[in-house]
């Protein structure tokens, strides 16, 4: 007799459809891509490649008590500061270091009485350590003073040489027909020849030489004589013009007046 249970008929899982088999791939990708991401994230953490991972395990702990900063030394007689061996080249780097003197130098022991050399027991002492002098800078160099300017020399007083140069000034100014010139050369007492006046003389020179023409004039064997503010001129004058040609000697008398010799009277002949 059979059972209930056997006579059912045997009935398979129903198949999945298209839509569910893609779903369950879809998920399935899905799952595998978590998984691995995961799996990668945890590992370049572990390296500490990860950004946000690198910031956490650099930052210094807040409770890590930061050592005091070690005093540098200070350099004695060099142009050291300390810290310059780091932008020092590092071939040079520990030259400067070893350059440096310490701020201290070891005391010397004090030394007691020799032991004798019989004496049992009696130690050879130690002789005392030897302290490199330091290295002191040249000294720069004294400031040269700067150096008065020269005086000019003084000119000595030659009043002869100046009654010589107002000489040719005034035949200078005669040759150029320079009336204004020529007679400043004259003093204001100026005593003309053959009794003229001085205002007669004076029309008479400035018609004779506002004529024009070549006028040529010449002193030779100039002779001067001072004392004090007179002095005594006699010469040999040369005379041309268009007209006249005339050498014959000549004596003049000068006075100083305010720093310029002027003529006083004017001879013509030995």
């Amino acid at each position: 007799m059979k059972t209930a249970s056997s006579q059912q008929a045997y009935r398979p899982y129903p198949s999945f459809s298209t839509a569910q088999t893609l779903l369950w791939f879809i998920g399935g990708v899905l799952l595998m891509f978590v998984l691995v991401s995961a799996a990668f994230a945890i590992k370049l953490g572990v390296e500490g490649r990860l950004p946000f991972v690198r910031r956490t395990v650099d930052a210094p702990r807040a409770d890590a008590a930061t050592p005091p900063p070690t005093p540098a030394a200070r350099p004695t007689g060099q142009n050291f500061s300390s810290g310059a061996e780091t932008i020092l080249p590092p071939e040079v780097s520990h030259l400067a270091k070893t350059t440096a003197a310490p701020d201290t130098v070891p005391a010397r022991p004090t030394e007691g009485p020799a032991p004798s050399a019989g004496t049992p027991g009696a130690a050879t002492p130690a002789s005392a350590p030897v302290t490199p002098a330091p290295v002191t800078p040249a000294a720069a160099p004294a400031p040269v003073a700067a150096q008065a300017p020269a005086t000019p020399p003084v000119r000595p007083v030659d009043p002869t040489g100046d009654v010589t140069e107002a000489l040719h000034a005034w035949v200078t100014a005669w040759a150029r027909r320079d009336v204004p010139t020529y007679l400043e050369h004259y003093a204001q007492d100026f005593r003309p020849a053959a009794g003229l006046s001085r205002s007669a003389w004076q029309s008479q020179r400035r018609q004779r030489l506002s004529r024009g023409g070549e006028l040529l004039i010449s002193l030779s064997d100039v002779q001067v004589q001072v004392s004090g503010d007179k002095a005594t001129a006699r010469f040999v004058q040369s005379y041309r013009s268009d007209t006249l040609t005339s050498t014959e000697p000549k004596t003049l008398e000068l006075i100083r007046r305010d720093g310029h010799w002027l003529i006083l009277s004017e001879q013509t002949g030995s």
